[in-house]
Protein backbone atom coordinates (compact mmCIF):
# COMPACT_ATOMS: atom_id res chain seq x y z
CA UNK A 1 0.00 0.00 0.00
CA UNK A 2 1.48 3.18 -1.20
CA UNK A 3 1.31 5.86 1.89
CA UNK A 4 -0.44 9.35 1.46
CA UNK A 5 3.03 10.84 2.06
CA UNK A 6 4.32 9.02 -0.77
CA UNK A 7 3.88 10.35 -4.54
CA UNK A 8 4.45 8.38 -7.64
CA UNK A 9 5.44 10.62 -10.91
CA UNK A 10 6.90 10.78 -14.04
CA UNK A 11 10.03 12.66 -14.03
CA UNK A 12 12.95 13.68 -16.45
CA UNK A 13 16.21 13.38 -14.53
CA UNK A 14 18.24 17.37 -15.20
CA UNK A 15 21.05 16.95 -12.91
CA UNK A 16 22.77 14.19 -10.72
CA UNK A 17 25.25 15.61 -8.43
CA UNK A 18 27.80 12.98 -6.53
CA UNK A 19 29.04 14.46 -3.44
CA UNK A 20 32.38 13.77 -1.83
CA UNK A 21 30.56 11.01 0.63
CA UNK A 22 28.97 7.73 -0.95
CA UNK A 23 25.76 9.45 -1.89
CA UNK A 24 24.30 11.83 -4.67
CA UNK A 25 21.61 15.15 -5.11
CA UNK A 26 19.75 14.16 -8.20
CA UNK A 27 17.42 17.16 -9.20
CA UNK A 28 14.37 16.10 -11.58
CA UNK A 29 11.89 17.90 -13.76
CA UNK A 30 8.48 17.00 -12.93
CA UNK A 31 4.86 17.74 -14.67
CA UNK A 32 3.17 17.91 -11.48
CA UNK A 33 5.78 19.38 -8.85
CA UNK A 34 8.02 21.31 -11.41
CA UNK A 35 11.99 20.69 -10.09
CA UNK A 36 12.44 18.45 -7.33
CA UNK A 37 15.84 17.71 -5.42
CA UNK A 38 16.61 14.54 -3.52
CA UNK A 39 19.13 12.74 -1.98
CA UNK A 40 20.16 9.22 -2.69
CA UNK A 41 22.45 7.53 0.14
CA UNK A 42 24.58 4.54 -0.92
CA UNK A 43 24.78 5.61 -4.61
CA UNK A 44 28.83 4.17 -5.34
CA UNK A 45 27.36 0.92 -3.53
CA UNK A 46 27.27 -2.02 -6.06
CA UNK A 47 23.99 -2.87 -4.57
CA UNK A 48 22.57 0.37 -5.18
CA UNK A 49 19.84 -0.77 -7.54
CA UNK A 50 18.79 2.70 -9.21
CA UNK A 51 22.00 4.25 -10.41
CA UNK A 52 21.31 3.54 -14.28
CA UNK A 53 17.58 4.90 -13.77
CA UNK A 54 19.03 8.23 -12.18
CA UNK A 55 21.16 9.73 -15.35
CA UNK A 56 20.78 12.96 -16.58
CA UNK A 57 18.23 13.05 -19.69
CA UNK A 58 15.94 9.78 -18.60
CA UNK A 59 12.75 9.84 -18.44
CA UNK A 60 11.63 8.07 -15.35
CA UNK A 61 8.91 6.86 -12.92
CA UNK A 62 9.18 7.71 -9.55
CA UNK A 63 8.29 6.88 -6.65
CA UNK A 64 8.91 9.83 -3.79
CA UNK A 65 8.29 9.86 0.19
CA UNK A 66 8.10 13.37 1.53
CA UNK A 67 8.43 14.29 5.07
CA UNK A 68 9.34 17.75 6.88
CA UNK A 69 12.84 17.39 5.51
CA UNK A 70 12.07 17.22 1.66
CA UNK A 71 11.70 13.94 -0.39
CA UNK A 72 12.95 10.33 -0.63
CA UNK A 73 13.04 8.13 -3.80
CA UNK A 74 11.98 5.04 -2.38
CA UNK A 75 11.62 3.61 -6.63
CA UNK A 76 13.01 4.66 -9.41
CA UNK A 77 12.18 3.08 -13.09
CA UNK A 78 13.18 3.71 -16.52
CA UNK A 79 10.33 4.64 -19.23
CA UNK A 80 13.53 6.14 -21.70
CA UNK A 81 16.59 6.12 -22.03
CA UNK A 82 16.72 7.91 -24.93
CA UNK A 83 19.71 5.86 -26.02
CA UNK A 84 19.72 7.66 -29.81
CA UNK A 85 20.80 11.30 -27.38
CA UNK A 86 23.21 9.22 -25.67
CA UNK A 87 24.98 7.46 -28.45
CA UNK A 88 25.68 11.54 -30.09
CA UNK A 89 27.91 13.69 -28.60
CA UNK A 90 26.77 16.88 -29.89
CA UNK A 91 22.97 15.70 -29.02
CA UNK A 92 24.32 15.21 -25.58
CA UNK A 93 26.50 18.27 -25.42
CA UNK A 94 22.81 20.64 -26.43
CA UNK A 95 20.63 18.72 -24.20
CA UNK A 96 22.78 18.81 -21.06
CA UNK A 97 23.41 22.80 -21.61
CA UNK A 98 19.81 23.22 -21.80
CA UNK A 99 19.04 21.56 -18.43
CA UNK A 100 22.14 23.53 -17.15
CA UNK A 101 20.17 26.56 -18.23
CA UNK A 102 16.83 25.92 -16.84
CA UNK A 103 18.33 25.34 -13.03
CA UNK A 104 20.94 28.36 -13.41
CA UNK A 105 17.94 30.81 -14.64
CA UNK A 106 15.46 29.25 -11.94
CA UNK A 107 12.74 30.25 -13.80
CA UNK A 108 10.15 27.83 -12.28
CA UNK A 109 8.85 29.68 -9.59
CA UNK A 110 5.38 30.16 -10.24
CA UNK A 111 5.40 28.86 -13.25
CA UNK A 112 3.33 26.07 -15.24
CA UNK A 113 5.18 23.27 -14.72
CA UNK A 114 3.04 21.18 -16.78
CA UNK A 115 4.30 23.16 -20.49
CA UNK A 116 7.22 23.23 -19.36
CA UNK A 117 7.69 19.91 -18.43
CA UNK A 118 6.22 18.91 -21.77
CA UNK A 119 8.01 21.04 -23.95
CA UNK A 120 11.10 19.45 -22.73
CA UNK A 121 10.16 15.98 -23.29
CA UNK A 122 9.31 17.01 -26.72
CA UNK A 123 12.46 18.23 -27.34
CA UNK A 124 13.74 15.10 -26.23
CA UNK A 125 11.50 12.69 -28.03
CA UNK A 126 12.25 14.74 -31.48
CA UNK A 127 15.81 14.52 -30.55
CA UNK A 128 16.26 11.28 -29.97
CA UNK A 129 14.12 9.94 -33.24
CA UNK A 130 15.85 12.47 -35.45
CA UNK A 131 18.62 14.37 -36.48
CA UNK A 132 18.14 18.63 -36.47
CA UNK A 133 20.55 21.25 -36.71
CA UNK A 134 21.53 21.52 -33.03
CA UNK A 135 21.52 25.29 -32.83
CA UNK A 136 17.73 25.57 -34.59
CA UNK A 137 16.62 23.00 -32.09
CA UNK A 138 17.67 24.85 -29.12
CA UNK A 139 17.10 28.38 -30.33
CA UNK A 140 13.37 27.38 -30.81
CA UNK A 141 13.58 25.22 -27.37
CA UNK A 142 13.70 28.28 -26.00
CA UNK A 143 11.86 30.78 -28.30
CA UNK A 144 8.66 28.15 -27.14
CA UNK A 145 10.02 28.55 -23.68
CA UNK A 146 9.57 32.03 -23.72
CA UNK A 147 5.33 31.23 -23.84
CA UNK A 148 5.34 28.61 -21.38
CA UNK A 149 6.67 31.24 -18.64
CA UNK A 150 4.26 34.16 -19.66
CA UNK A 151 6.43 36.48 -21.94
CA UNK A 152 5.36 34.93 -25.49
CA UNK A 153 6.46 36.22 -28.76
CA UNK A 154 4.49 37.02 -31.90
CA UNK A 155 4.09 38.17 -35.43
CA UNK A 156 2.34 41.68 -36.32
CA UNK A 157 3.73 41.38 -39.88
CA UNK A 158 5.80 40.50 -42.42
CA UNK A 159 9.48 42.20 -42.60
CA UNK A 160 9.40 45.48 -45.12
CA UNK A 161 12.84 46.13 -45.77
CA UNK A 162 16.33 45.26 -43.92
CA UNK A 163 15.09 46.70 -40.30
CA UNK A 164 12.95 44.72 -38.03
CA UNK A 165 12.70 45.36 -34.11
CA UNK A 166 11.22 43.58 -31.12
CA UNK A 167 9.02 45.63 -28.99
CA UNK A 168 10.07 45.11 -24.85
CA UNK A 169 6.72 45.38 -23.73
CA UNK A 170 4.69 43.02 -25.96
CA UNK A 171 7.31 40.41 -27.78
CA UNK A 172 5.76 41.78 -30.85
CA UNK A 173 8.44 41.45 -33.57
CA UNK A 174 7.25 44.18 -36.32
CA UNK A 175 9.13 45.34 -39.51
CA UNK A 176 10.21 48.85 -40.47
CA UNK A 177 7.32 50.53 -41.50
CA UNK A 178 5.82 49.55 -37.48
CA UNK A 179 9.35 51.32 -36.04
CA UNK A 180 7.55 54.59 -34.77
CA UNK A 181 4.76 53.18 -32.77
CA UNK A 182 6.14 54.71 -29.67
CA UNK A 183 7.55 51.47 -27.92
CA UNK A 184 10.85 50.76 -26.75
CA UNK A 185 12.06 47.93 -29.02
CA UNK A 186 15.38 46.06 -29.88
CA UNK A 187 16.41 45.95 -33.19
CA UNK A 188 16.44 42.42 -35.31
CA UNK A 189 18.46 41.16 -37.80
CA UNK A 190 16.41 40.56 -41.43
CA UNK A 191 18.09 37.08 -41.39
CA UNK A 192 16.93 36.17 -37.76
CA UNK A 193 13.50 37.76 -37.80
CA UNK A 194 12.77 36.00 -40.96
CA UNK A 195 13.93 32.69 -39.73
CA UNK A 196 12.03 33.03 -36.06
CA UNK A 197 9.21 34.13 -37.96
CA UNK A 198 8.79 30.44 -39.44
CA UNK A 199 8.98 28.72 -36.09
CA UNK A 200 5.29 29.18 -35.24
CA UNK A 201 4.24 27.29 -38.25
CA UNK A 202 6.37 24.06 -37.17
CA UNK A 203 6.66 21.52 -34.36
CA UNK A 204 9.85 19.56 -33.14
CA UNK A 205 9.05 17.02 -35.31
CA UNK A 206 9.55 19.18 -38.07
CA UNK A 207 12.66 21.11 -37.29
CA UNK A 208 14.30 19.30 -40.25
CA UNK A 209 12.29 21.60 -42.93
CA UNK A 210 14.16 24.05 -41.25
CA UNK A 211 17.16 25.79 -42.88
CA UNK A 212 20.33 26.14 -40.31
CA UNK A 213 20.54 28.86 -38.09
CA UNK A 214 23.70 30.82 -37.98
CA UNK A 215 26.02 31.23 -35.36
CA UNK A 216 25.56 34.93 -35.57
CA UNK A 217 22.05 34.08 -35.63
CA UNK A 218 22.09 32.16 -32.50
CA UNK A 219 24.27 34.50 -30.57
CA UNK A 220 22.04 37.42 -31.81
CA UNK A 221 18.98 35.47 -30.49
CA UNK A 222 20.65 34.99 -27.26
CA UNK A 223 21.19 38.47 -26.64
CA UNK A 224 17.51 39.61 -27.87
CA UNK A 225 16.15 36.71 -24.79
CA UNK A 226 18.79 38.01 -22.24
CA UNK A 227 17.52 42.03 -22.68
CA UNK A 228 13.43 40.76 -23.12
CA UNK A 229 13.45 38.52 -19.70
CA UNK A 230 15.63 41.16 -18.04
CA UNK A 231 12.61 43.29 -18.47
CA UNK A 232 10.39 40.91 -17.76
CA UNK A 233 11.45 38.74 -15.01
CA UNK A 234 13.46 41.35 -13.25
CA UNK A 235 16.93 39.31 -14.53
CA UNK A 236 18.46 37.93 -17.47
CA UNK A 237 17.91 34.52 -18.82
CA UNK A 238 21.35 33.18 -20.14
CA UNK A 239 20.93 31.08 -23.32
CA UNK A 240 24.62 28.95 -23.40
CA UNK A 241 26.74 28.49 -26.07
CA UNK A 242 26.40 24.93 -27.69
CA UNK A 243 28.58 22.86 -29.49
CA UNK A 244 29.23 23.13 -33.59
CA UNK A 245 27.36 20.51 -35.21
Amino acid sequence: MISLSEITTEAIVLKNFRGKDSGSLITVLTQEKGIINFHVFGYKSKKFLFRSALQPMNLIRLRLRKDKRGYAMTDAEILSPYENIRSDYGKTSTILSIFSSLLMNNIFEGKDFDLIYLLTKKMLDALDSDTFCLKTCSLYFYYQLAWCIGISFSFESPAEGNYCYLQTENGIFFSRKNAESGYSANSVSKSLFDRVNLFSDFKFAELNKLSYITEKEYGEFAELFRRYTQYHLDRPFIIPQIPED
